[in-house]
């Protein structure tokens, strides 16, 4: 069984997904387009430099800690249901839907 960025790119859909999500994501930006003409690009820069390494630190470290729990919570919900899907599947399947979008670069 392959992992990764590897499975999702041999997957036949992914070309759909990713052209979905672009087209959207243009879509989204076209709607926003008269609010990021008035968009302060050096205050939004100023803010982002603002933020200390720690804190950037700190919420990275929150973050990972939430999605981990997230997949914990799927394990131990299919574990409850017995359902039959093995913890550690039901833990990567309750990530999937947090972890690629952020691998691919579509935010949220």
């Amino acid at each position: 069984m392959r992992d990764g960025l590897a499975a999702d790119m041999a997957e036949p859909r992914l070309g759909w997904r990713v052209g979905l999500t672009l087209a959207l994501g243009a879509g989204f930006l076209a709607l926003l387009a008269d609010r990021l003409r008035d968009l302060d690009i050096a205050a939004v820069m100023a803010a982002a430099t603002a933020v200390s390494p720690l804190a950037f630190a700190a919420s990275a470290i929150a973050v990972w800690v939430s999605f981990w729990a997230v997949g914990r919570y799927d394990g131990a919900l299919h574990r409850h249901l017995g359902t039959g899907v093995p913890a550690r599947t039901a833990r990567r399947a309750g990530l999937s839907p947090w972890r690629y979008p952020r691998r691919s670069g579509s935010g949220w």
